[in-house]
């Protein structure tokens, strides 16, 4: 998804982990946390990108899609915008 047309009134959270640390098992740890506190998962674009909403905020979370400094890193990231809002709406729709 495209969020650049929300970027004057969006709030972002960019977390950056090592990809070795952030191995399977901790990424299973934080998908089942984030179901626990009701985000809903809405897709997974194979097994490197899980995404999430939650009163109309969106999260990613990346498994090893970046390298920096030569080293594969891992992110999870938050964002809420007018964008995220209405995709989240017709998600939580799609979804009952």
């Amino acid at each position: 998804m495209d969020y650049q047309d929300g970027r004057r009134n969006a709030n972002y959270y960019f977390l950056t982990l090592d990809a070795d640390s952030f191995n399977e098992s901790l990424q299973k740890k934080y998908i089942d946390k984030l179901a626990d506190m009701g985000w809903m998962k809405l897709e997974q674009n194979d097994a490197t990108e899980i995404f999430f909403c939650k009163n109309g905020a969106r999260t990613l979370i990346a498994i090893g899609d970046k390298t920096m400094n030569g080293k594969k890193t891992s992110s999870i990231i938050m964002v809420y915008t007018a964008q995220t809002i209405k995709d989240c709406q017709q998600a939580e729709r799609t979804k009952n």
